[in-house]
């Protein structure tokens, strides 16, 4: 096997002093080992030209074959190989996070996460989640066995239900409030995905600040209501079917403030009354907490 060239350890580039040394060769097997091949000679003035064009072709063909590997590939080469795997850029997703998709780098349940990302890549879709059920029973969720559920906010109907079709094998159960029908490869589909409902979620905290260890002070109502609101807004947001509870306003508040300590928590949707949690949502149903929705005791 040779030393350069396509290799087990990978692409081996022949360097340019091997390409000169092989041309000089060449040229004494054709015209004799006198032939004069001096940098200055017309021959070797020929050899450095040819031996040139030839390592350019080497640098080609190692990045024609990096280009098909996820881990060297970039850009458009890069694109191209998520499309293989049903798998589109995001906007404003960089190279190193695309990659780690293709190559499902950290990623324990990779069929969802495939799937997941086609979906947020659908126009106008700002949250969505997978759900399969491979368990053999119901679960307390009402989804049957055998089968996947696509919950997203945004979007259409149909865009979605489209995407899910590449991913939901023959035999597999759509489970979902709201039935598609739609038009796929020229053929009437029906696929039934989750619209859950924005519940208005209303919270009024108990909490005690301190000055950080530089006597600073610690952030205002505005910034704890602001860090609520986005947390139950945009990919990352609570599932469907999360409750509003003490402990999920505790650990987004003080994993992101150390000078805040929450005492209490008390919830309602709407105008209700509030109320200590959790304040419970079903499956079909999400919250949204808006910054004008948070008051302090």
């Amino acid at each position: 096997m040779s030393e350069y060239g396509v290799t087990p350890t990978g692409f081996v580039r022949k360097p340019l002093d091997v390409i000169l040394a092989e041309q000089e060769a060449a040229m004494r097997d054709a015209f004799g080992p006198g032939v004069i091949q001096t940098a200055d000679s017309p021959f070797g003035q020929l050899n450095g030209v040819l031996a040139e064009f030839a390592a350019s072709l080497w640098e080609l063909a190692e990045d024609v074959h990096q280009s098909y590997d996820p881990n060297q590939a970039e850009g458009t080469r890069l694109v191209d190989l998520a499309r293989i795997r049903l798998l589109e850029k995001l906007p404003g997703e960089t190279d190193v996070h695309l990659r780690q998709a293709i190559t499902n780098q950290n990623v324990a349940h990779i069929d969802e996460a495939d799937f997941e990302r086609a979906l947020l890549a659908v126009e106008g879709v700002t949250w969505g989640k997978i759900y399969s059920n491979s368990t053999g029973e119901t679960l307390s969720t009402g989804q049957p066995r055998n089968s996947v559920s696509v919950a997203a906010i945004g979007g259409t109907d149909e865009d979605i239900a489209a995407v899910s079709w590449q991913y939901i094998v023959p035999g597999i159960t759509a489970f979902g409030n709201v039935a598609v029908e739609a038009t796929i490869s020229g053929k009437c589909r029906t696929i039934r995905i989750i619209r859950p409902t924005v519940r208005r979620v209303r919270v009024e905290l108990d909490i005690t600040k301190t000055p950080d260890r530089s006597g600073c002070p610690p952030p205002t109502d505005a910034e704890i209501s602001g860090l609520l609101a986005a947390m139950t807004a945009g990919e990352t947001r609570p599932a469907n079917g999360v409750n509003a509870s003490l402990e999920l306003v505790r650990r987004t508040i003080e994993s992101a403030y150390s000078t805040i300590t929450v005492n209490g928590a008390r919830f309602a949707f709407d105008e209700e009354v509030l109320a200590d949690g959790p304040l419970v949502l079903d499956f079909y149903e999400i919250m949204s907490i808006a910054s004008d929705d948070v008051v302090f005791a």
